[in-house]
């Protein structure tokens, strides 16, 4: 995203990273670490993940499968372990086999939020991480573009903020797809991150609540009209 998105970066600097990255990959790579890319790209099927009964496929099936049977209030917080050790058909399965079952997270926050907190909490969940991001993209397209450039350092920040707090919000739905962080501390820092700048651009604008209200002098022509006293 940063590579695509990101303002006054020429083309040739883009191409410096790009390859430095490349270059980096192919000397530190770990041992395997090209083999196991290949195989994604020429057998995904291959992998352990694709049909192994606590792979990553086969957990995401069973983690929708949760959430279709409890869909309103799912399975509860953190209990995705206990339904794959106890409760589900696969646990069933190897405990008729007597073999054990390792209580597993889901490994992929989206199946996490809709198995333990139904349909209802994957789509407040959702919100929280999607909703930002479209809220900053709007609240960038109302900013002076002034403040870019000419603005005070406050203004500056506030209009680079709703590009990088965005491209955040990007990194991380990209992590929390192949990890459970569902309820971690990042699903909740950073909608508070994306209110505060809009709360805070919305005073700077003079539209929010807090916004600065008018002196209590003003000044018609020459003659200042000062507030009378009350007792």
């Amino acid at each position: 995203a940063l590579l695509l998105f990101l303002p006054g970066v020429s083309t040739g600097k883009r191409l410096v990273y790009v390859v430095g990255i490349a270059t980096t990959l192919a000397f530190f790579a770990p041992s395997g670490y090209w083999d196991s890319m290949q195989s994604i790209i020429t057998n995904p099927k291959a992998d352990y993940n694709w049909d192994a009964g606590q792979g990553r496929r086969k957990l995401a099936e069973r983690g929708i499968g949760y959430m279709l049977d409890y869909p309103v209030f799912g399975i509860g917080i953190d209990n995705f372990g206990m339904a794959e050790g106890l409760y589900s058909d696969y646990a069933k399965e190897m405990q008729a086999l007597d073999i054990g079952v390792k209580w597993s997270a889901p490994h992929n926050s989206w199946v996490e939020a809709g198995a333990e907190t139904g349909i209802t909490g994957l789509a407040v969940w959702g919100a929280l991480i999607i909703g930002s991001v479209g809220g900053l993209l709007k609240l960038r397209r109302r900013m002076p573009r002034s403040w870019a450039t000419e603005g005070t350092p406050d203004q500056k920040f506030m209009y680079q903020a709703t590009l990088y707090v965005p491209v955040a919000f990007l990194g991380f739905a990209v992590c929390v797809t192949f990890v459970s962080f569902a309820w971690s501390d990042q699903s909740y820092v950073l909608p508070a991150i994306a209110m505060g700048i809009q709360q805070a651009c919305e005073n700077e604008l003079g539209l929010g609540a807090n916004a600065a209200r008018p002196a209590s002098r003003q000044v018609r022509g020459r003659r200042a009209l000062r507030p009378t006293a009350v007792s």
